[in-house]
């Protein structure tokens, strides 16, 4: 082969090569800085800047190109890196080094840096600017610092868990929560998170609702304290969930509701020793109203019936020998004496109608609409059919007295002109509904919402007052173990519905 041809092509690959190597020199990311050495590695004069040390430095090549590091670039030595040019120069080993960019004594970013030496002995730096990847890191730290102070110093539990009952992670506050020192030794000593449960089917249904729903709010059950007492606890959880939808791990709070359960239990208990009471108290109240009804008839009511006989008879053996002065106040004496024996019925009738005890609850209850149609101008209509067996009587005198008080409220307050009342009886219960067609009420008034305590019945006035009808109502039903619902809407009407278990009178 030619000499000259041989010596073109080789000018030629190497001018490719130049030209390959300063298009990867320009084009790189990172910032590359080529050091000439003097004075045996302690002067190191810039000899080349790509565009990325450009981007880095915000200096133009031109005003880099031919000085020495220490003036163009300060920092150098401030930091160290001189140091390390030297080190690099001298051993020929390259380093990496990490340095802050300060200004006026103020620290304003990072760099990190590759140092190595080329066999011409000119050093190379490889760097690229860190800041932006620090501050990101130091905001995380400091994110991740906080959340970790709140995660250790709430008060409510924390919990992380894998969906086969493993603990993944615990705060102080949970491990507390069940006894143990610290969260470390909860994990380790809870292998299975089924055993806390008090009731297996309880962590069950946990997982079954969290499944189904992805969360859980308010979930409350028994378990296990380490010292093996029981505590009652309450969770807010959901699933976390990979992209295809798996559930990796369920995380939320718990928090320890023990106190509260204790003081449910205890005003359930007093509630139902109050109920016992009061339905001793109306056992009682119809016990003594049937005597004094009995004793009334049995004493007032016959003296008044002889007193009757004595007067007619008297008034026919002198009605030819008296004035008639004598005889108009006779007469006068029968009709009040008349009066006073249907007044003293009536009274017998309120304090125990003889056909509630007699003939059962749909004759008292068809014989009380007539009474109160008479007293009242209000039409009731009573529909139904007796059982077979009596009921108990228990029964029979809390649904008459609940129909008694709602045909009470009715004519106080509802201002109807006709009530339906219906009273159904089979194998499943005993069924109570009163309809009136008057103005209705606010149905609030009957959840609870407010307050009774220092509350005079006797003082209320209006929807206040029936509202204590609507009470008294609903502990009768509550003291035969039935249960009273109350539908009503301004302008529509009310509705009484009562359904209690049958019992019959064995």
């Amino acid at each position: 082969m030619d000499r000259g041809l041989r010596k073109r092509e080789v000018e030629n690959e190497l001018e490719r090569c130049q030209k390959r190597f300063q298009e990867l020199f320009e084009n790189m990311h990172v910032g590359i800085l080529i050091y000439e050495t003097y004075d045996s590695g302690k002067t190191f004069i810039i000899k080349d800047v790509n565009s990325g040390a450009e981007r880095i430095e915000k200096k133009k090549r031109d005003v880099l190109i031919g000085r020495n590091v220490e003036d163009a670039l300060p920092e150098v030595k401030a930091s160290g890196l001189l140091n390390v040019f030297k080190r690099v120069y001298k051993t020929g080993n390259p380093e990496h080094y990490q340095i802050g960019v300060y200004k006026e004594g103020s620290l304003i970013g990072w760099s990190d840096n590759y140092v190595y030496r080329l066999s011409t002995g000119e050093v190379v730096t490889v760097y690229k600017d860190e800041t932006e990847r620090k501050q990101i890191e130091e905001k995380l730290l400091k994110s991740e610092e906080r959340y970790r102070n709140i995660f250790e110093s709430i008060i409510e539990g924390i919990f992380q868990t894998t969906p086969n009952g493993r603990f993944i992670l615990v705060n102080p506050a949970l491990a507390h929560m069940y006894g143990y020192d610290t969260p470390e030794e909860m994990i380790t000593a809870v292998e299975d998170i089924q055993r806390l449960y008090v009731n297996p089917e309880d962590r069950v249904r946990f997982k079954r609702l969290i499944e189904t729903h992805g969360f859980v709010k308010g979930f409350e059950s028994s378990q296990y304290h380490k010292n093996g007492s029981q505590i009652w606890i309450s969770i807010n959880a959901h699933a976390v969930k990979d992209k295809e939808g798996n559930i990796i791990c369920y995380e939320g709070t718990a928090e320890n509701i023990t106190l509260r359960k204790k003081a449910e239990k205890e005003l359930l208990e007093q509630q139902e020793e109050l109920r016992s009471l009061s339905k001793r108290l109306v056992d009682i109240e119809e016990a003594e109203r049937k005597r004094f009804s009995q004793k009334l008839h049995d004493t007032v009511g016959q003296n008044l019936t002889a007193i009757s006989i004595n007067l007619n008879i008297i008034n026919a053996k002198i009605h030819d020998i008296v004035s008639d002065d004598i005889k108009t106040r006779l007469k006068d004496s029968l009709v009040l004496l008349e009066q006073t024996t249907e007044k003293i019925r009536n009274i017998m009738s309120d304090l125990r109608p003889s056909v509630l005890d007699d003939y059962g609850l749909l004759a008292a209850i068809k014989w009380y609409g007539r009474i109160f149609s008479s007293r009242t101008g209000i039409n009731v209509t009573v529909e139904g059919a007796e059982s077979h067996e009596r009921l108990n009587p228990s029964i029979e005198n809390a649904l008459f007295r609940i129909t008694q008080e709602a045909l009470t409220n009715t004519a106080k307050h509802s201002g109807a002109t006709d009530v339906y009342i219906n009273l159904n009886i089979d194998d499943d219960g005993v069924y109570l509904n009163i309809y009136d067609n008057g103005g209705g009420f606010d149905a609030s008034l009957r959840k609870g919402n407010k307050s009774f305590e220092g509350l005079d019945p006797s003082k209320e006035k209006g929807e206040e007052k029936a509202r204590w009808g609507l009470i008294n109502m609903r502990e009768r039903a509550i003291s035969i173990k039935g249960e009273l619902k109350v539908e009503s809407e301004k302008g529509k009407g009310t509705k009484v519905i009562v359904k209690v278990p049958k019992v019959s009178n064995q």
